[in-house]
């Protein structure tokens, strides 16, 4: 795969509340779907096992940093699949839902370190982009099943099913306003706090 080349595209906003400065990503011809404007770089996360990258911006676009992939045997795999990334206290935070393992990685942005990555034990995928609020990352798999992650370990704090028996395309990502959770299942939604 050949390095990143950026292009502008109309007005628009990317990532999950990123400040937007609108652009696509190819590769050759493979876009990335998934693109955040943080600090002074662009941050690509290709979908199915493909690396994530790192791009300084400007009249001298460059790749400052790219992951191995899953290409990699290496436990700590920095990679993504249909989820955009979230950027919370100033570290980028990855969910791999797919295969056998479903994962999430806390990573560096200057410098692509993996400061943790932990497995989900999730039996079915995880397709919804992570949300979080008060320390906490919040991110639920197609069964409803809800994941509660410490930011700053990775250690899971709470699992709880909020799907109903059967659910299987649950994809919505967790809602936060104020001190309430918004938990959209299959069937229902759920608001969680005060």
């Amino acid at each position: 795969m050949s390095s990143p080349v950026m292009t502008p595209k109309p007005a628009g906003n990317i990532g999950a509340g990123a400040p937007g400065i609108p652009v696509t990503v190819s590769s050759g011809g493979d876009w990335f779907p998934h693109l955040l404007l943080v600090m002074e770089w662009y941050w690509c996360a290709p979908p199915k096992k493909q690396p994530v990258y790192a791009i300084t911006p400007g009249k001298n676009t460059k790749l400052a940093w790219k992951s191995e992939g899953q290409i990699s045997n290496n436990k700590d795999v920095l990679t993504s699949d249909v989820c955009t990334p979230l950027f919370y206290e100033g570290k980028f935070f990855v969910v791999y839902g797919e295969g056998r393992d479903k994962t999430m990685a806390a990573c560096e942005p200057k410098t692509g370190k993996i400061h943790w990555t932990t497995n989900l034990e999730s039996r079915k995928l995880v397709r919804c982009s992570p949300t979080a609020a008060d320390g906490k990352i919040y991110v639920q798999n197609h069964g409803g099943e809800v994941y509660v992650i410490e930011s700053k370990s990775g250690k899971v704090l709470n699992r709880t099913e909020m799907g109903e028996s059967g659910d299987d395309q649950t994809r919505s990502s967790i809602a936060i306003a104020g001190k309430q959770l918004f938990i959209r299942t299959n069937g229902m939604i759920y608001c969680v706090g005060k």
